[in-house]
This record gives C-alpha cells, sequence and structure tokens, in this order.
C-alpha cells in the first residue's frame, strides 16, 4: 500500500475540490479533520486539516489525454496545469497544485 497525506486548511472545501476532481465521495473518513480516497488499489490519497504544507506530492493522476485533462482543471476549477512535458515517447506530465499548494500532477501514458 502507498499512501500519500496533504496538509489542507479547510477539510470542507478540500473534500468538495477532491470529490468533484475523483468524481466520487471519500472512502474513509475518520473525525471531523482526516478523509481518504483509495484512488487504485493499495494507493490511499489522505486529507488532513491543521498539518503543515509540503508533505508529498506531486501525486499525479494518470489521464486518457493530458490536454483534455488541463482544461478540464481550468474550466472546472479556475487552475492552471503547468505545459505537458514529453518525458519520452511513452509519457507526458504536467503539474499543478490544489488550492491548498499541495503538488499535484497529469501523466498520459502513449502507445508506442
Amino acid at each position: 500500500m502507498v499512501t500519500a497525506l496533504f496538509a489542507v486548511d479547510d477539510i470542507d472545501v478540500a473534500e468538495a475540490f477532491y470529490e468533484r476532481l475523483l468524481g466520487r465521495e471519500p472512502d474513509v473518513r475518520m473525525g471531523e479533520d482526516f478523509i481518504e480516497w483509495e484512488v487504485v488499489p493499495g494507493f490511499w490519497l489522505q486529507l488532513r486539516e491543521g498539518l503543515t504544507a509540503g508533505h508529498a506530492g506531486p501525486v499525479r493522476f494518470a489521464v486518457p489525454d493530458i490536454e483534455a485533462a488541463r482544461a478540464f482543471l481550468e474550466e472546472s476549477f479556475g487552475l492552471e496545469a503547468q505545459a505537458a512535458v514529453r518525458v519520452d515517447a511513452t509519457l507526458s506530465t504536467c503539474d499543478f497544485n490544489d488550492p491548498f499548494g499541495n503538488p499535484l500532477g497529469f501523466l498520459q501514458v502513449h502507445e508506442t
């Protein structure tokens, strides 16, 4: 299992952001200041209110079309992702921050 713990200033605002980004409610709630999603089997994204930022990242989410994902991010949230970078023949990435400054990103695997 792998986890990534992010600090957030407001758990309710964070929950709304990540519910919309991931398309579903959290898998786990513990107390009033901690929520988490199992993004893929064995990988848990955890959010806790009241921690210092900079605990993890960037956590990158695989998408089928990185440019469409960048457009979704800007249109839906008003956030800008960096320009997509072609890492090699099979992979592109772009990074952005959530509203709390935690590093996130998208990655696209290209067919060879």
